[in-house]
């Protein structure tokens, strides 16, 4: 008896050691999952930062958009900016509309930041300047 539950015991580990087998997590495709930003246009009046953009690529990967301003006097230095989540979003299909209402000191530059759904992917992002209302 006891060489029988020895034997099952046995048979199950190995049984479980298989099937456990190498597992990984999803990998991405790297050309069919990422997506950049393709027509940017905005206008900065009242107060508001109005930006309207296309993705070009893999829109439905769009997880977050971000919004850096840097109004440091540098326009060609680093972008050395904090960054918000914009006040509205609006995405239809590969097309987003973002407000971000900040009073901000003219010329200023922002940056426009995608990111992907995929962390290892990263994220795409696009510095602008805006020196007139």
């Amino acid at each position: 008896m006891n060489k029988w539950v020895f034997f099952f015991i046995l048979l199950g580990l190995c049984l479980f050691t298989i099937s456990c087998g190498n597992k990984r997590m999803p990998r991405p495709y790297v050309k069919e999952d990422l997506f950049f930003w393709d027509k940017v246009k905005f206008n900065y009046t009242k107060g508001c930062l109005f930006v309207d953009a296309t993705i070009k690529g893999k829109c439905e990967n769009l997880k977050k958009v971000w919004i850096g301003i840097d109004e440091g006097k540098c326009l060609g230095c680093p972008f050395n900016g904090s960054f918000f989540l914009p006040d509205k979003i609006d995405k239809k299909g590969c097309k987003v509309h973002i407000v971000f209402c900040r009073k901000l000191k003219l010329p200023f530059r922002f940056e426009l930041v995608g990111e992907n759904v995929y962390q290892g992917l990263g994220q795409t992002s696009e510095v602008f300047v805006v020196n007139k209302r």
